[in-house]
């Protein structure tokens, strides 16, 4: 059984590489029986290394978490060779739950967050219990990710959904894409516990029902603030 987790789709958000590497250590450590979680810490190291939010490739800036093909998007996706080689990861993989760590917007989130006002996937029930395991200690907000963030076409989440089934979960973490040395130990120690507790009890096998089965509204694309 193997599961995914995935930070820094952005590269200015330190602190979701931080709790990353926490996590791992605390798995070094703890593992979880029968279960393997793949930790990819930096997913955009272009953007990491210049403090930049976008990764740069072919002439073109492109935000990786809006990069992916989903439900509300046929077209232009994987520009990049960070996002592609991810989506094969998943496939190669059978990864079954993940999460992708972010900041700052402390909330937890599941699909469908696209471009729709049919956010249900008919699985609220379970992304809803586990959102709330995932939460547990840090008390942060969950729900559905266009209701409590805002729709996005192209992300990550909806993207393994849609395709995989994999159980997706954004973590959207702290108050800052810069935390001071407190906060981000803070961070850490208040998203361990949900973490661990989303790969424990995160089903074992991908959804079965997970295509998209609701309408597109392109009109939806202007609320999306490209800052999360």
């Amino acid at each position: 059984l193997t599961h995914l987790l995935v930070s820094n789709h952005h590269g200015n958000e330190y602190g979701a590489a931080e709790v990353a590497l926490g996590f791992a250590e605390h798995l070094a450590e703890y593992p979880i029986d029968g279960i393997r979680v793949i930790i990819v810490p930096v997913l955009n190291t272009w953007g990491y290394d210049r403090r930049n939010r976008y990764e740069w490739a072919n002439n073109r800036r492109f935000d990786p978490n809006r990069d992916y093909p989903g439900p509300c998007k046929s077209e232009n996706y994987f520009g990049l060779a960070s996002t592609e080689a991810l989506a094969n990861l998943v496939e190669e993989e059978n990864i079954v739950a993940s999460i992708t760590l972010h900041t700052y917007w402390p909330a937890v989130v599941y699909p469908w967050g696209h471009s729709t006002h049919d956010t249900q996937t008919g699985y609220e029930d379970v992304y809803e219990q586990l959102a709330q395991l995932s939460t547990f200690k840090s008390n942060y907000t969950v729900g559905n990710a266009a209701e409590v963030i805002y729709p996005a076409d192209g992300t990550f989440e909806d993207y393994a959904f849609w395709q995989h089934g994999t159980w997706s979960l954004l973590f959207e973490l702290g108050f800052s894409h810069r935390p001071s040395k407190t906060d981000l130990d803070i961070m850490v120690q208040q998203n361990t516990p949900g973490l661990r507790e989303f790969f424990v009890n995160a089903p074992t096998e991908t959804a079965a029902n997970h295509e998209f089965n609701g309408s597109c509204d392109v009109a939806l694309r202007r609320f999306d603030l490209g800052i999360e």
